[in-house]
């Protein structure tokens, strides 16, 4: 800024502040007032934003800024992320659109902080701000509250992109069916998970603890799965999974569950296992808790 202006600036402030010591301001009206105080409280953030701005942080470039606060974002695990009662939990980061407008800018418009699309925080902003980068997806995961049919709609559209979906079904508080609002397939889903308070047969009576059709069974791109309940899905799915978790199955049907063969049949379409975990009741007559690491199958 040339020198004549920043006297400029300086001379305009001495003399607004000795007006308003000799009383200038005491013929004005509260609409005035009001009218002069918003427009001195666009003059001090103007004024903050330019000292921001000379902070010694402000001389990276924008790229390694954008690293530097990507980094901010708490890691949740791919496989069997955990449920957090603390429904701000994994969110915290975004305490930095508040410290500057120079980071807030840089935020909303990098889609890599809006990845991460929960069914309690915002959802519809995360999916635009996204963009075209891939999206984790929580469901009534993080105990946020129910998710309903116009979530959904928004979703459905973005399911190319879906890199993680983990979802609670017993949140869902739409009127039809979910499974049958994701009937797109999902080339870059890497991770699932669906869980649920109660098991299908207590809703729906027996032939339910048989996975519903979903993504049209086209996720060739399926490597992690977790499983409440189910214990059977339609055949062909999961042929490539390297971590597996079936859990709470001891509640369902004892004829509902696949034979030994047929379980062992299913794995072997798999060429390796890196983990595979059961816990209760899976194989007929077996009540069991298993963790395997690093298993070869082929």
């Amino acid at each position: 800024m040339p020198k004549s202006q920043i006297i400029s600036v300086q001379h305009l402030v001495d003399e607004l502040v000795g007006t308003l010591k000799s009383g200038g301001h005491r013929y004005l009206t509260e609409a005035e007032i009001v009218k002069i105080e918003r427009k001195l409280q666009i003059s001090v953030s103007i004024l903050r934003g330019t000292r921001n701005s000379l902070q010694k942080i402000h001389r990276l470039p924008r790229e390694i800024l954008t690293t530097i606060l990507l980094d901010v974002q708490q890691t949740i695990p791919s496989f069997i992320p955990e449920r957090e009662e603390d429904p701000f939990f994994h969110s915290e980061w975004m305490s930095l659109l508040h410290v500057c407008r120079h980071w807030r800018g840089i935020i909303a418009t990098c889609p890599m902080f809006w990845t991460r699309v929960d069914s309690g925080l915002m959802p519809g902003k995360f999916l635009q701000r996204s963009q075209s980068a891939d999206i984790d997806v929580y469901l009534g995961y993080n105990q946020r509250g129910p998710f309903t049919s116009e979530l959904m709609d928004k979703l459905v559209p973005n399911i190319g992109r879906l890199r993680e979906l983990h979802l609670d079904v017993s949140e869902w508080d739409g009127t039809t069916d979910l499974f049958s609002q994701l009937n797109v397939s999902a080339p870059k889903l890497r991770s699932m998970t669906i869980i649920s308070d109660k098991s299908p047969f207590h809703f729906a009576g027996p032939g339910t603890e048989v996975l519903p059709s979903i993504f049209n069974g086209e996720m060739p791109s399926l490597k992690m799965l977790l499983l409440t309940h189910y214990t059977r899905w339609p055949s062909g799915y999961f042929q490539n999974l390297t971590h597996l978790c079936l859990l709470d199955q001891c509640d369902t049907q004892p004829n509902s569950r696949p034979s030994t063969s047929e379980f062992l049949d299913f794995l072997e379409m798999s060429l390796s296992w890196n983990i595979l975990s059961f816990e209760e009741q899976v194989l007929p007559d077996r009540k069991i808790t298993i963790f395997l690491s690093r298993v070869p199958i082929a």
